[in-house]
């Protein structure tokens, strides 16, 4: 559903398209103006070719020009009241019959130039052409995929061939800040006024400038106001050039250290300091908004401190790695910069100020080590955001040694970077601005050195999860009861999913005789997946799992999805609300508390799991090491004699490196902290244990004296 002032936008825009004519000014002539002749008549792109020899050039060479015949055409546009056709766009002007007479070219279907500027039959050379400056109007006839009859865009159609991104981008751009009132003087820019970043003719104009004194020397105009009457918004024109040579050339080319898009968006959201002058803005549009100073860069004198994520300035993706850059809205990569995968950055900033660093006390995962060096590399598909995107994109094929950190500082094999990388938006996204999350399909698990996890000789595979895959190729785990015993837990950190598939993957040290299967009703792992059908021109030839998948239906379901989070906490780690808003879809209070998002009961009952679960762990520890008494008499590790006392030492490690597991799957941990804590007491696993409820009351009362 459209808003109201976007449904009158694209009805303006549908009529003006009808009309065929336009006036200069504003944002790219979509008002109508008389003419002196009653109905203008198209010439056709053969009469075009004949006066306009650079354009045509540099044209031919462009996408309008259907450089690669595809689609081959001609297609006829439709007539009113009659469905939406592929000529509506792809062979407007009905030029495609004249590509061999004007270019020698086979027939093909082309966006002539009459497409853009109006029928040029008044214009003949000297006369008036409709629109001489095409503007978002123009734009918007194609990029938006409008309909002439209601102004209403028209549903992508599943043959189309294109991309969502490419039938947005007019729509994003309406709802951007790219879009608003342009701006001429401001007192914060006195030297050269708000005109350079904030109107379509300014940034044309300072193309390229990055000194004051550059500016100010511009055309004699300097400091002077370019004057609102002149100046129109930020709009199609001024990033992009349809004419130039590829027919998307930006605002600004590429150079040494950046991108033809990277220089292009820096070129008003600046990583100049002498024109950044909203670096240290604290309003609501501040921070993150326009400045890309204060979070985009990593000092790379400060090792192990990260002042921001680092760029890969030198990609033609640069900024579209993590930004929807037609739309503008920065709140996911807020979120983002809130969560742990962006080291709570922005939590640091805000409370600290824009030079402020995080470290090891909220980035620990991203810092702790250089894992960019070749004595790392089998951390890197976890622990940086280009071994994940590598990783993500060819599971069987990965190989560490084929990632590129050239993008760090002083990056080399045998030391690293003083630099580092968190885990960006294009680690799992292919296409961020769109949301495209990249598709390893089921993962099966490694450990930290890149061999097969397995379980009684066979591999350990999880599950297709759909979108959830991405979660778990990295919070899967690394390691289960099979693995070979470590002082550290086998499971390696954070690895969520290997408690949720714990039937597969048996990560927990499991006592044997004893049952953890999960009960019937246990259903997290299956959260939010359905099989659906793969049509093929309507005819059903095979199926696929699809849905967000478990990982993603509870840590994305808030309004701030991209936090990961799914409670609050206050600062003593004790919590404060559930955000997570699908949880009383089952969770609903017939069988136990109802969690609903906001609820203060929901908070309660999830902090005493918790406070149970940490506490479990503490009397394990207790036990290990031989203070409250154990049936070996003393402290026990990774290397006792004792196999089963060896199981307890690594279960013990559950509640701190895998905090989520009461919630993950309750009964599973459960079943492991109780039953080590019952070998330990007596060596024999009797079913039951006995825990002082005056010194651990919480553990007394989520373990209970009989196993669950």
């Amino acid at each position: 559903m459209h808003s109201p002032w976007l449904r009158l936008f694209l009805t303006t825009l549908a009529a003006a398209s009808l009309a065929g004519c336009g006036s200069s000014g504003g944002s790219g002539g979509s008002a109508v103006t008389p003419s002196t002749e009653p109905v203008l008549q198209a010439s056709g792109i053969t009469n075009c070719t004949q006066c306009h020899s650079a354009q045509n050039q540099a044209f031919l060479a462009g996408r309008h020009a259907n450089l690669n015949g595809s689609p081959t055409g001609p297609h006829e546009p439709a007539a009113a009241g009659e469905p939406f056709s592929c000529g509506n766009c792809h062979n407007a002007t009905l030029d495609a019959i004249n590509m061999p007479a004007a270019y020698g070219l086979s027939v093909r279907d082309v966006v002539a130039c009459e497409a853009c500027h109006g029928n040029g039959s008044a214009h003949r050379g000297i006369g008036p052409i409709p629109i001489p400056r095409p503007g978002v109007a123009e734009c918007a006839r194609c990029h938006a995929e409008v309909s002439a009859e209601t102004g209403e865009l028209v549903a992508l159609r599943s043959r189309s061939g294109h991309s969502p991104g490419a039938l947005n981008v007019v729509p994003d751009y309406l709802a951007s800040g790219h879009a608003a009132e342009p701006r001429d003087r401001s007192t914060r820019s006195e030297t050269i006024g708000c005109n350079r970043c904030h109107s379509d003719e300014g940034a044309r104009l300072y193309r390229g400038l990055t000194t004051v004194a550059a500016i100010t020397a511009t055309n004699g105009r300097g400091a002077e106001p370019l004057g609102e009457e002149n100046i129109s918004p930020i709009q199609c024109r001024t990033c992009h050039d349809v004419h130039a040579t590829g027919g998307d050339q930006l605002l600004m080319a590429a150079s040494a250290d950046g991108s033809a898009q990277y220089n292009t968006c820096s070129h008003c959201h600046a990583d100049n300091a002498a024109l950044d002058y909203h670096f240290d803005h604290f309003d609501d549009n501040g921070l993150m908004d326009r400045s890309i100073r204060d979070t985009h860069f990593d000092d790379p004198t400060t090792a192990k401190l990260l002042e921001g994520y680092v760029l890969r300035t030198q990609a033609a993706t640069a900024c579209a790695d993590c930004h929807n850059v037609h739309h503008g809205d920065n709140s996911i990569n807020q979120q983002w910069a809130r969560s742990a995968h962006g080291g709570h950055l922005l939590d640091v900033k805000e409370a600290e100020g824009p030079d402020a660093a995080v470290g090891s006390a909220t980035a620990d995962g991203w810092v702790h080590y250089p894992w960019e060096s070749d004595a790392r590399q089998g951390c890197q598909r976890c622990h940086t955001a280009t071994g994940v995107a590598n990783y993500l994109d060819d599971p069987n094929g990965y190989s560490p040694a084929n990632n590129d950190f050239s993008h760090l500082a002083a990056w080399n094999g045998a030391s690293g970077s003083p630099q580092a990388e968190m885990l960006y938006c294009w680690g799992c996204h292919s296409n961020a601005g769109a949301g495209t999350l990249r598709n390893p399909g089921a993962i099966a698990l490694k450990s930290t050195g890149g061999t097969a996890v397995t379980y009684q000789g066979a591999p350990v595979v999880l599950p297709d999860i759909a979108n959830s895959n991405v979660c778990v190729a990295c919070h899967g785990g690394a390691g289960n009861m099979d693995s070979s015993m470590s002082s550290r837990f086998v499971g390696h950190h954070a690895p969520a999913g290997g408690t949720l598939f714990s039937a597969i993957t048996h990560m927990g040290f499991e006592f044997p005789g004893q049952s953890y299967a999960n009960p019937s009703y246990f259903a997290h792992d299956s959260l939010d997946l359905e099989i659906v059908d793969i049509l093929d021109h309507g005819t059903v030839v095979g199926q696929q799992v699809s849905g967000a998948g478990p990982c993603a239906a509870c840590h994305m379901s808030s309004s701030e999805g991209h936090r990961f989070s799914v409670v609050e906490k206050n600062a003593a780690g004790e919590i404060t609300a559930l955000t997570a808003t699908n949880c009383s879809g089952c969770h609903d209070g017939s069988h136990g508390a109802a969690l609903e998002a906001g609820n203060a009961a929901a908070a309660a009952f999830l902090e005493e799991e918790s406070a149970g679960y940490q506490q479990a762990g503490m009397v394990l520890g207790a036990y290990l090491a031989n203070s409250l008494p154990n049936f070996l008499g003393t402290t026990i590790n990774n290397t006792t004699a004792d196999l089963l006392a060896t199981y307890a030492f690594q279960n013990q490690k559950l509640p701190t490196e895998e905090p989520g597991g009461y919630a993950h799957n309750r009964l599973y941990v459960k079943r492991l902290l109780f039953d080590s804590i019952d070998y330990l007491d007596n060596g024999v696993l009797d079913g039951t244990i006995n825990i002082n409820a005056a010194n651990y009351p919480a553990a007394a009362h989520w373990l209970g004296s009989s196993r669950p």
